[in-house]
């Protein structure tokens, strides 16, 4: 197995490479105002940010706008559906 590839911060340039993969588009709803970037792992439990595509079965990251990214972050505290 292989070791995945990654930043423990975010740098500014991988930042615009994933926001280029989208097209500038939340994955959630398609919005395309105040996208961040999610990171599926999170950091405390190894979640990089990844430098393989965003369809890669690697992948630890979604682009969010901000509405979307609260509500995966609110599910994670068990206050969601």
């Amino acid at each position: 197995m292989c070791e995945l590839t990654g930043f423990k911060t975010l740098p500014k340039w991988l930042k615009i490479k994933y926001l280029e993969a989208v097209n500038h588009k939340c994955q959630s709803c398609n919005s395309t105002k105040n996208l961040e970037i999610h990171r599926i792992k999170r950091g405390n439990k190894n979640g990089l940010y990844t430098l393989v595509p965003l369809n890669h079965k690697s992948n630890n990251i979604k682009v969010l706008c901000k509405e979307c990214h609260k509500k995966y972050h609110y599910k994670e505290q068990g206050c969601g559906k």
